[in-house]
């Protein structure tokens, strides 16, 4: 499908395809996704303007939350030594072990601490 075949119709390959497979249509299906998970659909909820929470926000709120802890404790746990340091690991303030130089794994921060050295 190029652009300069002859005959009509609407034959650019960047555009939608009726079979909702262009990429435009994959964006627009992931914001509508995230608008309904996160409720973002610009308006008042649809619950009157009462101020009143329903169980669905507080879902959102939770899960939201929930992301949110998960995101810390996964960036928490990786860590680089450089090759001039080393890292000591204290597990409730207790010295545990020694991290060389490279990619280490470790306990979020309430249970396990590191000090490079």
């Amino acid at each position: 499908m190029a652009w300069n075949e002859p005959g009509g119709g609407n034959r650019d390959p960047w555009k939608n395809r009726k079979d909702g497979g262009g990429f435009d249509d994959l964006l627009q299906r992931l914001r509508d996704g995230a608008s309904r998970i996160f409720g973002g659909n610009g308006g008042n909820g649809g619950n009157g303007g009462g101020g009143g929470s329903s169980p669905l926000n507080s879902g959102r709120i939770l899960f939201g939350a929930a992301l949110l802890v998960l995101v810390f404790v996964a960036v928490d746990c990786w860590k680089s030594i450089d090759a001039q340091h080393v890292g000591v690991v204290l597990r409730y303030g207790k010295f545990n072990r020694v991290m060389h130089n490279g990619l280490n794994l470790k306990w979020p921060l309430p249970i396990e601490r590191l000090i490079e050295v």
